[in-house]
């Protein structure tokens, strides 16, 4: 029995870890998370600007942003 319950803890952990893995990897490199998140959700701001966006708007505005450098490539949207 001690045996399933570590197979389970283990399973566990390693959808936990792949979840994570895949959030940090999908998250585009123009928004970064807050450490806290409100009520509603995780708060995006901006990397140049440092502007509170919403998740709706943060690949329209991670293109339009005055402060982008224009060397990087337009993030998908």
């Amino acid at each position: 029995m001690l045996y399933i319950v570590v197979l389970v803890l283990l399973i566990a952990a390693g959808f936990a870890a792949l979840w994570w893995l895949a959030r940090v990897v999908f998250t585009p490199k123009e928004t970064y998370t807050k450490k806290r998140s409100s009520a509603f959700g995780p708060i995006y701001c901006c990397l140049h600007c440092d502007t509170v966006i919403t998740e709706r708007n943060r690949g329209e505005h991670g293109v339009k942003c005055a402060k982008r450098p224009p060397d990087l490539p337009k993030p998908p949207a």
